[in-house]
Order: C-alpha cells, then structure tokens, then sequence
C-alpha cells in the first residue's frame, strides 16, 4: 500500500478530476436526481430483501440461492460504487473526485463487474448440474464446492482489478483533466494521460476480453447442454420442468424487481405529491386539495395488495389466512371505491373551473371541498363493509385455491361452497352504481365543459381546458377501462389470465402513473417541483 501510494505521488501532478456527469440544466439535474435516488434505492431494497428472504428461509438454503444471494451483495456494491458518487455530486454541484478516489472507484467498478460476469456463469453451471445430473448434484455441487468456485471469483477479479489500478497508477497527468462520463471508467481516464498507454490498452483488451468472453462461452455451453438433455427427455413434462429449472437464473428476480420498482415508484412518487402540496402555498387550492386525497388513496389501493404478492413470491408461500383475506377483500372494495369517487369529485372541481370561473371560489370553498371528500370516503366504508360483511356469513371448504394474486371479491365468492346469489345480487346492483354514478358524473361534467368551450371555439381556449383537464381523462379512461373489462367484459378462453393483467392495470399501474401525469403535464406541479428541488440542493439546507 505505501508502494501503491509513492508511485502514485511521483507519476502524478495533479490530485483531482472533474466529472461530466449527466448534461442537463439545474432543474433537469434535480430532477436526474429523484429519479437515479428511487433507483438506487430500490436496488438496494429489493437485493437486501432477497438476502433476507435466502438467509432466513431454510428450504432456501441450496447453492443456487447460495450463489443468487452473493450476486444479490455484487451488484449492490457495483450500484453503490458509481452511484452514491453521482448522487452527491448533483447535489453539491461540484463535479470534482480525488485521484485516489478515482483510483479507488475504479478498482471496485472493476471487481464488481468482474464478479457479476463470473457469477452468471457459475450460476450457469450450477443449472447444468441440476439438469443434466440430477442424482449427482448434491455430491458435485457440494458445500466445499460451493465455497471454492466463491473464493475463486473473488480472487480472480481481485487479480483482474488490481491489475488495471496498479497500471493506472503508473501513468502521469499533467492537467487537470475532465473524464467524459459520471464516474471513472478506465477507458476515459486512459484518454486524459499524458503517458504512454499501450500497455494498459493492451490489458484492457486481453483481460477485459477474457474476463468477458470466458464465462459469455461458459453460459451458452451450459445452456446448450440443457437444451440437447431436455429434447432428450421424452416423458411428458420434463421438458418444461427442466426448463422451469434454469428459467430464475435466465431472468433472475425480474418480476420481483419489476413490481418493487412500481411499488416504490407509486409509493415515492404519491408522496412526493402529498409533500409538494403541503409545502407550495400555491397548491393549496380545491383542485390540489382533492389531488392529495387520490395520492393517499393511490398507496393504500397498491399496499393491499403488492406486499402480499411480493411476499409470497420470495417465500414460495402462496398462502393467506381467513382474517387476512377478508380484510384484504374490505380494503380493495374500500380504496377502489373512494378512487372512483375522487375521481368523480375532481370532474366536478374541473367543470365549475371552465364552466363556472367567476364563481369558482365562492362554490368550491373549503366547507364543501372537507364535505365532499368525507362522503367519499364514508359512502366508500360503507360499500366495503357491507359485502365484507356478507362475505363472512359464507362458508368455504378446506384447501381452496383462490386463481388470482389477491382476494378480490368476484373470485373469492367463486370459492365459496355456500349460496351466494345475495352477494352477486349486490354486486350487480350496487357495483353497477358505484361504477356509473361516478362515472356517469365525470362524462357529464365534461360533456358539459365541451359544450361550453365549443359555444366559443378558440384554439386558447381549447389549449387552456386540456391543460386543466387533460390529466384527469387520461386517469379516468385508464382507469375504467381495465376495470370495465375485469367486471363487465370479461374475456373468453384465457379469460382468468387477461383479468389478472387488467387488475394489475387499474390496482398497479394506474397509481404508479398519477404522479408522473400529474407533475409532468401539469405546471403548477412542475415548478412546485423545480423549487422544492432547489431547496433541497441549496447548500445550508436543513
């Protein structure tokens, strides 16, 4: 280490660089920020989790997991090795990174990386095995085994990295150089040198092609191997169970990643919302006001039931108890309703803006906007607590399965072994009118609006009542659309599998996408944003 430090003091004569990093206005960096933060963030959340869930789960406690548990801990250290450095110079604005630090974050971008490539292959192998000799894997794939293929990537891609840092620390740079990317890649520090780097070069393209190609050609062998075994197989479904076998590794935790992303996106992005209109003072008007009520409505309507999937997807257990499906019953029924009903509430907000401007504060005054969103959300207690409450008077038979990925009402009672043509009757009836009522009310209000509007035609006009509205329709048609075709227009032959995606459209998707409809069409939002942003990047802040 001293070694490492003397030549780096004699081959140098400067003792920082300065980051490009991403080009973009302050406001675009701020905003850059948001974003790369809930990515980092749910990055770490959702290899943490997967950590968690491998260490705490004994039937998990196998080298495949074994090995998806170490990638899990690689790519985390490989997202915090760039990241966090970003992260901190958006926020400061300064673009500066020591020599060492450079070094440093060069040596880990390198390990990390390397042992990423070298992982995917030992978990290649490890399928291979699995497939191709089922009744020796637990004697090839060993605990001792294990281990030794562990310590030898790490120790390869230590050799590998170290490698290129020494090289690096042997060249000399005159000036203060600009490296053209957010961290230092050892391409674009080459390029600043003033040294000879052939030998570097030279390295760089006969390890790195090493380190590329060897394990690259290792994975397509093995999955060459398990494809030529698994056409071999001829009893009935051991082509598909063979294929099941190797598929997580093939996508390695994507449903899981995908739908933590869209949890912590609707979550963080809800309550970005929530906090951009409780600090902006010129949010704090009927429409914004309402606009905070489906935000908090937007989380509660994903946590009923993402975290119960994601849960059951890491543990393999697909179970959930009486109390716990009931209550998610009520709760879907409850959020799904007042949903409906805001969005109905904001229609009206809209209509007496466009149609009525003059008298817009005198009818929407506090008193009736607190009035209208506390029967919005008693009528929806009351419409949950009715068929939650009839639904317990049903009994089920032990063992039932219910083909969906939460308890949703129609296919609970589908499971029921009791009469239930009382609960379909109030469905009918009473689903019927939560779903027209509101959105007969929301086409009225802007059948109205364009009535208005076209009474006059004028392209500023028009351009000012889709800016006010357009956010809402889109909402609104995303919104009843999917549920319409879950509840009213169910389809035939797959059916049950085009309504699960249509319930993750309108229970799943539509909350991820209010803030981003209604922060980037809108620009009251988007300057509640730039400044809010601004404000956190001021330094002093506290």
């Amino acid at each position: 280490l001293e070694n490492l430090t003397d030549v780096m003091e004699n081959q140098t004569s400067i003792s920082e660089f300065f980051l490009r990093g991403i080009p973009g206005s302050p406001e675009q960096q701020q905003l850059f920020f948001g974003i790369f933060l809930c990515m980092y963030l749910v990055t770490l959340t959702g290899n943490v989790l997967i950590i968690l869930a491998i260490s705490s789960d004994p039937h998990l406690h196998t080298p495949k997991y074994f090995f998806l548990a170490n990638l899990s801990y690689v790519d985390m250290g490989l997202t915090s090795s760039t990241v966090t450095k970003m992260l901190v110079n958006i926020q400061t604005q300064l673009h500066t990174i020591s020599y060492v630090g450079c070094l440093t974050q060069m040596y880990f971008f390198l390990m990390f990386g390397d042992l990423d490539s070298f992982f995917l292959a030992v978990m290649a192998y490890d399928r291979y095995v699995a497939i191709c000799r089922p009744l020796h894997y637990c004697t090839v794939m060993s605990l001792r085994v294990c281990s030794l293929l562990l310590a030898l990537c790490w120790i390869l891609t230590h050799i590998v990295a170290l490698t290129h840092t020494l090289l690096m620390a042997r060249l000399s740079f005159c000036v203060v150089g600009e490296i053209a990317h957010f961290f230092c890649d050892i391409i674009p520090v080459l390029k600043l040198s003033c040294s000879d780097t052939r030998i570097n070069e030279l390295m760089v393209f006969a390890l790195g092609g090493t380190v590329l190609m060897v394990p690259f050609i290792c994975i397509v062998i093995s999955y060459i191997h398990i494809v030529s075994a698994v056409l071999r197989v001829r009893t009935p479904g051991g082509g598909s169970k063979a294929f099941s076998t190797c598929s997580s590794h093939l996508c390695v935790g994507v449903f899981f990643a995908l739908f933590l992303g869209v949890y912590l996106t609707t979550v963080l992005g809800n309550l970005l919302i929530l906090l951009l209109i409780r600090l902006d003072p010129r949010l704090h008007t009927p429409m914004y006001f309402f606009l905070s009520h489906l935000a908090l409505t937007d989380i509660s309507f994903s946590s009923v039931t993402l975290p119960k999937m994601l849960m059951n997807m890491q543990t393999r257990c697909q179970a959930i108890t009486y109390a716990g499906c009931i209550s998610q019953v009520y709760c879907f029924i409850f959020f799904g309703c007042l949903d409906s009903f805001l969005l109905a509430v904001m229609a009206y907000d809209r209509y007496v803006a466009v149609c009525h401007p003059l008298h817009y504060t005198a009818i929407m005054r506090d008193e009736l906007c607190v009035i209208l969103v506390a029967g919005c959300w008693l009528a929806a207690c009351a419409q949950a607590l009715l068929h939650t409450l009839l639904v317990d008077q049903l009994t089920f038979c032990a063992g039932t399965v219910i083909p969906h990925f939460f308890c949703d009402l129609a296919v609970v009672l589908k499971s029921s072994c009791s009469d239930t043509s009382l609960n379909e009757l109030l469905i009918l009836t009473e689903g019927g009118l939560i779903f027209t009522l509101p959105l007969g009310g929301i086409l009225g209000s802007y059948i109205r609006m364009a009535a208005i509007i076209l009474k006059v035609p004028s392209f500023t006009r028009i351009f000012k009542a889709l800016s006010t509205c357009g956010s809402h329709l889109f909402i609104v048609f995303l919104y009843y659309g999917t549920i319409a075709g879950v509840y009213y227009f169910p389809s035939s032959g797959n059916s049950k599998v085009k309504d699960i995606v249509a319930s993750l459209m309108y229970m799943v998707v539509t909350p991820m996408l209010n803030p981003f409809i209604y922060s980037l069409r809108n620009k009251d939002m988007k300057h509640a944003l730039q400044k809010f942003f601004r404000t956190v990047g001021t330094p002093g802040y506290r």
